[in-house]
């Protein structure tokens, strides 16, 4: 046999040996080709034209990715610049390693979401929240910390440190509560009972009944049309006489009036819970030991929670 040809056998017998290994896996995408190298897992992206994406974010079939120094795409967090971004790692609602954008994500015990651009939020937004059953699904405003995770939800926008109050504005009568109601008014003894359970639950609310309208700065009504939709609601108003009501988002307020409808009964949790509006305290949809629960309301409750009272210590201290 010919050196030429031992040569042409043994090139034969190398090529026969390098099939038999485990090759990278291709997938091939729109602009070019996906590839999970063999001994690792882990994915990177060939251009048609041979080149690859490093260091940067790519979109590929709609998907964001973000690849690292050495081209390998990245997945979980990821800080770029000074926001924080999520790629996911489950590949369930979107491709693995793909950005999360305008979308919750629940990871462990918490929750996050992330707007159109991918970035995680913190403080205030005005979202959907996905965990809530179709018929309660609903915008809402919702809070999240310093580190991106969900605290609570309101139908307005708390304190800037996320607490349940209307904004950061405050009853200016909050340490000298003066209430009216008509002594004959069918709701009296439940309206009483209402204020009651406020009294002496924190130093910063001082609550006292007064029998003359023109002493008052808190007014329980119940000139309201009894066709209204609203068993009771909380008007507020920038000063002391109940003249025009005002949005309390807009600034502090130095009287209330809490209307009640005349034809419904009164469960015990609804006068604390429209006395705390008449506080400063927002709606918490998914808390259930507040007294400003709405939507799963514990309605044998009569007083603030240490939850409500810490919002209130937050506003007034």
């Amino acid at each position: 046999m010919s050196k030429r040809i031992k040569i042409v056998l043994i090139i034969a017998c190398l090529l026969i040996n390098v099939t038999s290994v485990n090759t990278d896996y291709i997938v091939s995408a729109a602009s070019g080709q996906w590839i999970q190298d063999a001994a690792t897992g882990r994915w990177w992206y060939r251009y048609s034209n041979g080149s690859y994406p490093y260091n940067q974010w790519e979109k590929i079939d709609g998907y964001h990715y973000h690849f690292d120094s050495d081209g390998w795409m990245q997945t979980g967090w990821l800080k770029v610049g000074s926001y924080w971004y999520y790629l996911d790692t489950r590949g369930m609602d979107r491709p693995e390693g793909a950005r999360i954008a305008s979308d919750w994500l629940f990871l462990g015990s918490e929750s996050y979401h992330f707007d159109s651009s991918g970035r995680m939020q913190t403080g205030w937004h005005y979202l959907y929240y996905e965990e809530y059953e179709d018929e309660n699904r609903e915008m809402l405003w919702h809070f999240f910390d310093s580190s991106g995770a969900w605290q609570t939800d309101s139908d307005l926008p708390g304190s800037s440190q996320g607490h349940n109050t209307i904004g950061n504005n405050l009853f200016r009568g909050a340490g000298n509560v003066k209430y009216y109601v008509e002594s004959s008014d069918p709701n009296a003894t439940k309206v009483i009972a209402g204020f009651n359970g406020w009294l002496n639950k924190s130093p910063y609310v001082s609550i006292s009944r007064v029998f003359t309208l023109s002493q008052a700065n808190v007014k329980v009504s119940t000139n309201q049309a009894s066709n209204d939709t609203y068993i009771a609601l909380t008007e507020f108003y920038q000063d002391e006489f109940f003249g025009y009501d005002f949005n309390p988002e807009y600034g502090d307020w130095f009287s209330a009036t809490i209307r009640i409808n005349p034809s419904v009964i009164l469960d015990p949790y609804i006068m604390p819970h429209e006395i705390g509006h008449a506080l400063g305290l927002s709606h918490q949809f998914t808390h259930s030991d507040s007294i400003m629960n709405q939507l799963n309301p514990n309605v044998n409750r009569t007083s603030p929670t240490s939850k409500d009272l810490s919002n209130i210590t937050y506003m007034y201290h």
